[in-house]
């Protein structure tokens, strides 16, 4: 009887999360894929496969905007906007006082969010022999690895999609049957692992 008190919430939570954020984490993956190859292909005119895998993925977009949903949520709803809702309704301040600091706050933390992302897998893969980019030619860079000129872009860029195309992301999913959703996250999560294993091993 205890056991199953203790399965029954983490089943209730764990069957959303199985269902949704790894096809979250796929989808936001591919597009940062996309987008850096069509900045490259506007930049040079060329087409750069970019991204350490073989596949059409960049983890590192699915990875922090994931987390970011997961820990903070989005601009419009999660605790942090709802912590500010609350101060903002005991200290009498005006509804626009409260979405302005709602927006810079959030966007404060997407920064860091982003920032510590870039900074962590670039000094994970340059300790492999790999570097993915370098930002050597940015003013402010630590190692080339991370800029404050990047770093508030990213901020910007994941404040403005967590407000309104993540939102219709996850109201689109909620549309997708639980089975299949479940199916093609466990697909894409073998393939995935198996891609990276095997760019690892050409290193």
């Amino acid at each position: 009887a205890h056991l199953k008190m203790i399965l029954l919430p983490m089943k209730l939570y764990l069957t959303p999360f199985i269902r949704m954020h790894p096809i979250r984490f796929f989808i936001i993956a591919f597009l940062g894929w996309l987008y850096e190859v069509l900045l490259m292909l506007t930049l040079y005119g060329e087409y750069y496969d970019r991204g350490f895998l073989t596949l059409p993925f960049c983890p590192i977009y699915g990875g922090v905007v994931c987390c970011l949903y997961l820990l903070v949520g989005t601009p419009k709803e999660g605790w942090f906007a709802r912590w500010l809702e609350k101060l903002g309704t005991r200290k009498g301040w005006h509804v626009w006082v409260v979405r302005i600091f709602r927006y810079l706050g959030y966007f404060v933390i997407s920064m860091l969010f982003a920032t510590i992302g870039e900074l962590v897998i670039g000094l994970i893969f340059e300790s492999l022999g790999c570097s993915l980019w370098s930002y050597t030619m940015f003013p402010c860079n630590y190692k080339g690895l991370i800029c404050l000129p990047v770093s508030l872009f990213w901020g910007l860029m994941i404040t403005l999609v967590m407000r309104y195309p993540f939102e219709w992301l996850l109201r689109a999913l909620e549309k997708v049957p639980r089975t299949i959703a479940v199916a093609v996250s466990i697909v894409l999560a073998v393939v995935l692992m198996v891609d990276f294993v095997f760019c690892l091993m050409r290193l």
